[in-house]
C-alpha cells in the first residue's frame, strides 16, 4: 500500500514538471527573441561599399610598384580614375607638389581593373592625389544595384556617361550598376538621366530647357541606342547615337519648331558626341 501511495506520488510530481516545462515553452514561442539584424528581403537594402574607393584628382598620378617616387612606374592614372583601396599604407610620410602646391601624404595601394586586359592592377599611389568616394548603392532583387544621382554638374555627368551633355544644365537620375570581382561598381543596365536649366521668373517658374538622356551599359560600356530629348522654349529637338561595346556606329538628329521639321543622318561617326551632330551636320529638311 505504501509503495503504491509513494508510485501515486512520483507520478504526480512528474506530471506537475512537465506541465511546467509545457508553459515555459509556451511562453518563448509567444514572445519569441527577434534578431535586430534581420532584414525584410522584399525591401530595398542600402548597401555600403565593402571596400574604400580613391578617385585621382590630378592627371597623371603615378601608380608604382612601391611606395616612393623612386620606385618603378606601372602607370600614369588619369585624372578622375576610380580605384580599390586594399586597405595598406606606408609607415610614412612624404611630400610631393601637387598643382603647384606641396601636399604631405601617405601612399596607398590600390587596385584598378586594366580596359584592356581586363585584369586587375596593383601598385602605389601617393595619397594626396586620391579623394575617398562616399556613393550609396541600392541593391535590388535582381542582383543588381541602383545609384541615385542628384544636382550634379554637366562635368560630373559627362564623365559619369562617357557623353557630352549639355554644359548649362544640373542633372539628376539613375543608373544601374553590376559589382566586379575586384570590388568596383560598374555601369550594367540601363540608366536616365534629366538635366534642367534654372528656373525663370518669366515663364511662370518652369525650367527654361529640359533634356533626358536614355541608353544602357553593358560590362561597362555603352550599348544599343542612346537618346537625348530636349526641350526648349518654341522647339524640341531628339539625337539619337548607336554604340556596339562602346564604339558609335551611326547618329541622327531631329528638329522640330516653327512649323519646321528638320532631319540629319550621320553613319560611322568619327566622333561620339551629340555636339558632332549639333554643329558638324547640315540639318536637311
Amino acid at each position: 500500500m505504501v509503495n503504491r501511495i509513494q508510485h501515486i506520488g512520483l507520478l504526480l510530481i512528474a506530471l506537475f514538471l512537465a506541465n511546467c516545462g509545457d508553459q515555459s515553452a509556451t511562453e518563448i514561442d509567444e514572445n519569441p527573441v527577434v534578431d535586430k539584424t534581420t532584414v525584410n528581403e522584399n525591401e530595398a537594402v542600402q548597401v555600403p561599399i565593402e571596400t574604400t574607393i580613391y578617385r585621382t584628382t590630378v592627371d597623371e598620378l603615378r601608380l608604382r610598384d612601391e611606395p616612393g617616387t623612386e620606385a618603378r612606374v606601372i602607370r600614369k592614372l588619369p585624372l578622375g580614375q576610380e580605384v580599390v583601396s586594399l586597405d595598406e599604407a606606408s609607415e610614412d610620410t612624404y611630400t610631393a607638389t601637387l598643382g603647384g602646391k606641396k601636399v604631405t601624404d601617405v601612399w596607398r595601394k590600390v587596385r584598378l581593373t586594366d580596359e584592356q586586359e581586363r585584369a586587375p592592377v596593383e601598385g602605389w599611389a601617393f595619397g594626396g592625389g586620391l579623394k575617398e568616394v562616399i556613393i550609396e548603392y541600392e541593391l535590388q532583387e535582381d542582383g543588381s544595384y541602383l545609384r541615385m544621382i542628384e544636382d550634379f554638374s554637366h562635368q560630373k555627368t559627362s564623365a559619369l556617361l562617357g557623353l557630352d551633355v549639355f554644359d548649362f544644365m544640373t542633372y539628376a537620375g539613375r543608373l544601374t550598376y553590376r559589382k566586379t570581382m575586384t570590388g568596383l561598381y560598374q555601369p550594367d543596365g540601363p540608366f536616365e538621366i534629366e538635366g534642367r536649366a534654372e528656373a525663370v521668373a518669366e515663364f511662370g517658374g518652369e525650367p527654361k530647357h529640359i533634356a533626358t538622356y536614355r541608353g544602357s551599359f553593358s560590362d561597362g560600356k555603352l550599348n544599343g541606342e542612346v537618346r537625348r530629348l530636349h526641350r526648349g522654349y518654341e522647339s524640341e529637338s531628339s539625337a539619337t547615337i548607336n554604340f556596339i561595346n562602346g564604339n558609335c556606329t551611326w547618329g541622327e538628329m531631329r528638329e522640330e519648331g516653327e512649323g519646321m521639321v528638320s532631319l540629319a543622318r550621320e553613319k560611322s561617326m568619327g566622333s561620339c558626341t551629340f555636339g558632332y551632330l549639333e554643329s558638324g551636320l547640315e540639318l536637311q529638311e
